[in-house]
Order: C-alpha cells, then structure tokens, then sequence
C-alpha cells in the first residue's frame, strides 16, 4: 500500500520538487541549534500525535463529504491521464499523514538510542568522528521530515481549498 500512496503522491520527482520540501530543507538548516543538540525529540513527541489525531478525523470526515454526484465528478480524469481532484485530496492526506507518523517513529528511535553507551572498539577504531558524523546526519534527516510533518499541513490545506471550489462549482451547476 505504501508504494500505492507513493505512486499516486508522485514518487521522489514530485517530493523534490516540491517546494514544502525545500521550505522544511531549509527551515531545518536553519533550526540547527535545535535539532544539534540531544532531547530535540521531545518537540515533535509532544507535537505530531496531537496534529495526528486531528489530521485522520479531518481526513474521515472530508471522505465523508458530498453526495455521489459530487464524488463522481471529484473522481473524474482529464484527458491527459492525469489523476483526480480526489485522488489529489487523497494523496496530499495520506502524505501528510504518513509523514506525521515517520517523524513519531525517527524521533522515537533517536530518544531511545541517544543513550546507549558507545562500544569501546568505536574509540580503538577511530570511528569517533565518523560516529559524530552519523548522529548529525541522522538528527538533521529526523528534524527534517518533523519539519516537513508540519510544512506539509499547508498542501493538505490546499488540497480541501481545490475541493471546495469544485464543491462551490458542482453547487452553483445544479441550481
């Protein structure tokens, strides 16, 4: 299922081209001496599993919405095989939801980790900077999707606000 979403979201072409991915990049570059240091986890463990729960009861309920007629005409494919208002509103969701969830899981695993003392033969190796090395990249990736988690609340914005001027459409047809 998940390369499903993914098919349907657009694959790595849209995700980096996608602007909310380049504003987190960057917010993310900028919030350094946040996410540099140990215990950034708790922001996105206090955060994501409230904006969680609201995001899938939104989401229940915008499935829930509209009558068939209304649906029939969200689900409807233009000629250049593109997809539908309501796989669009689909995707944008299940994106931002899965992102949400990702970003539970990383920060969840850097909590847990953080304090597993470090094998002596890291310090025999000589593998102290590239263990240093690892743990900002891993930090710095884990931040990322936290912010992309957030950012991507606006596409999902977005995607309601397409449905609605269709809906505001199909409304002012039938009369």
């Amino acid at each position: 299922m998940l390369k499903y979403y993914f098919l349907i979201y657009g694959g790595w072409p849209k995700l980096f081209k996608s602007s909310y991915f380049w504003i987190s990049f960057i917010i993310t570059c900028l919030f350094y001496p946040t996410w540099s240091t140990p215990g950034w986890w708790g922001n996105p463990l206090d955060i994501l599993p409230n904006i969680l729960g609201f995001s899938l009861g939104g989401y229940a309920l915008i499935m829930a919405f509209g009558d068939k007629e209304f649906l029939s005409v969200l689900s409807f494919k233009n000629s250049k095989g593109e997809t539908s208002a309501f796989m669009d509103l689909n995707a944008a969701f299940v994106h931002f939801i899965v992102l949400q969830i990702f970003a539970i899981i990383l920060a969840l695993l850097s909590e847990n980790f953080f304090l597993v003392s470090i094998p002596e033969f890291i310090f025999e190796l000589n593998l102290t900077y590239f263990l240093y090395a690892a743990t900002y990249f891993w930090y710095f990736f884990s931040y990322l999707v936290f912010i992309y988690a957030l950012i991507t609340t606006f596409a999902a914005t977005f995607a309601i606000l397409k449905v609605m001027k269709v809906y505001s459409a199909h409304l002012n047809i039938k009369k």
